[in-house]
């Protein structure tokens, strides 16, 4: 009975440890936006992040439907610096590590090289803020700790790396996302310019072959008249 109440208590403790970490892990990242945004032909759109100093940015954007399915990107610091120029690009993924300029950044998409043809874009950013940490509190448990062998900053740190790993994971999905939504569209458009031709052919075919039957029937008739006539 006893060997039991000592293996419950150690049980015990180890949750309570478990929940202290989870109440400890530092939130070291900040702000995830995804968006899908129509740019109309001739015109230059621009998004606008904070982004604090010593700040990371990861930034993907995919053209979904639209012309040849391109566009020209940029990223502008707060001076009005160009970091990232992209031109013609169907997509592409960008990683701005630890931005020395604190303050507003421009991200532009650019359609006005297009005449009729709107772009449908899809745009994914991740912005890492190193000053968004809560202070840990401080666990006044050192027996307890050393009784179990328990490092509690190793399991924050790995409660960190699982945060990261889904965030990264969730990113992922809607990069797949986004992409399975653009062959969509693509093999739907060919589909239909398909069916369009098709019809057009048969069109075609039957207005010839008709044709054809007017032309021939008037010439026999013409040939009856010179037979009568003679």
């Amino acid at each position: 009975w006893g060997q039991r109440e000592t293996n419950k208590m150690a049980y015990l403790n180890v949750y309570a440890m478990m929940m202290l970490a989870v109440l400890c892990v530092p939130q070291t990242h900040g702000r995830v936006a995804s968006l899908t945004y129509k740019v109309p032909a001739g015109t230059r759109e621009c998004f606008f992040e904070d982004i604090p100093a010593q700040g990371d940015l990861d930034l993907e954007y995919q053209v979904l439907q639209g012309g040849d399915l391109d566009i020209n990107f940029e990223i502008l610091d707060p001076y009005g610096r160009i970091l990232v120029q992209d031109e013609h690009r169907v997509e592409n993924f960008h990683t701005l590590e630890e931005l020395s300029a604190e303050g507003t950044y421009q991200l532009c998409m650019d359609n006005s090289f297009s005449l009729f043809a709107d772009k449908t874009v899809y745009l994914d950013v991740l912005i890492y803020d190193p000053q968004e940490t809560t202070a840990a509190t401080t666990i006044e448990s050192d027996d307890m700790v050393a009784d179990l062998d328990i490092k509690l900053t190793d399991m924050m740190d790995s409660l960190a790396k699982i945060k990261d790993n889904l965030i990264k994971a969730s990113n992922t999905q809607q990069h797949f996302k986004a992409r399975e939504a653009r062959h969509r569209h693509t093999a739907e458009s060919n589909n239909a310019r398909v069916q369009y031709w098709s019809v057009t052919n048969c069109f075609v075919l039957v207005s010839v072959g008709v044709v054809q039957v007017v032309v021939l029937r008037k010439l026999f008739r013409e040939r009856r008249k010179d037979k009568i006539r003679t």
